[in-house]
């Protein structure tokens, strides 16, 4: 059986919401638990994000969005907070990291070679796309199958006088299991962009 839910995590911003679908042995509330997420041939979780949601059905007439609302999972000031229209004044797609400050912490996949991010600005937003070292911790680990990806919450670790990098903060293991102890720092080979917003 499946189960729809709202996903969201303490590292993260609100803005970071997710629906995801969870799959049990039968339908019973009681086993949500011990199911398992849908997962996406890469082996991430299936998942809508918020901002796609709002995108597409408008923050008004979505049922999903009112279900949050009624159930005291998301205020009227946070859907209708300026954050979700900048998706679509910016142009960018909804699946784009868009970060209130530079230390913000954000859901991304390993192993990947670019990442593409996005910061609020007053009149805004800079973007930065970064080129990635090699993760080969993922497969050291036995975090993923080859071929797949493993899920990990991340943020930049800045430094005036360097290039910066990635830290990573947390591993959601295939099994479900978070991981959160010594964990990578990823070297950034390249970054372009309005970099000086980010070390500001």
């Amino acid at each position: 059986m499946e189960f729809v839910y709202y996903w969201t995590h303490s590292d993260l911003p609100a803005t970071a919401g997710q629906v995801r679908f969870r799959l049990t042995s039968a339908n019973d509330p009681f086993l949500f638990e011990s199911g398992s997420d849908l997962r996406k041939p890469d082996g991430t979780p299936w998942a809508i994000l918020l901002a796609r949601l709002l995108r597409a059905h408008g923050r008004s007439a979505n049922s999903f969005v009112q279900t949050l609302l009624d159930d005291g999972l998301a205020s009227k000031d946070f859907i209708n907070s300026n954050y979700f229209p900048l998706y679509e004044k910016l142009r960018l797609h909804a699946k784009s990291l868009l970060i209130e400050t530079p230390d913000d912490m954000y859901p991304v996949s390993f192993p990947r070679s670019t990442l593409n991010i996005s910061a609020i600005l007053s009149d805004g937003a800079a973007q930065v796309r970064l080129v990635l070292d090699d993760q080969p911790w993922v497969e050291d680990l036995k975090l993923a199958e080859p071929e797949k990806r493993v899920n990990d919450h991340a943020r930049l670790q800045l430094s005036d006088n360097s290039t910066p990098r990635l830290q990573v903060v947390r591993i959601f293991a295939p099994s479900g299991a978070q991981l959160d102890s010594s964990l990578p720092s990823i070297q950034i080979v390249k970054w372009w962009g309005q970099t000086g917003v980010f070390r500001s």
